[in-house]
C-alpha cells in the first residue's frame, strides 16, 4: 500500500488507523469507535508529562487530528 507519510511516522500510524476505522466499519460504529480512542489520548495526556524526546508528538496533536477527522 503507497501511503504518504508526511510528520512523524508514529503519528502517521495513528492518522492512518484511523482511516482504517473509518473504512472498515459502519458509519455510527466508526464514530463510536474514534471518540473513544480520542478520549483515552486524552486521558492519556492528562496523566503523563509531556515527552519531547519522544518518538509521539504530544498527545493533544493525536486528540485534535482524531476529532477533526470525525
Amino acid at each position: 500500500m503507497q501511503v504518504p507519510i508526511f510528520g512523524q511516522e508514529e503519528d502517521a500510524a495513528d492518522v492512518f488507523s484511523l482511516l482504517l476505522i473509518d473504512e472498515i466499519f459502519e458509519p455510527e460504529s466508526a464514530d463510536i469507535i474514534a471518540y473513544d480512542a480520542a478520549f483515552g489520548f486524552h486521558a492519556e495526556a492528562q496523566e503523563n508529562t509531556l515527552a519531547f524526546w519522544d518518538v509521539h508528538g504530544p498527545e493533544e496533536c493525536v486528540i485534535t487530528i482524531w476529532f477533526v477527522f470525525f
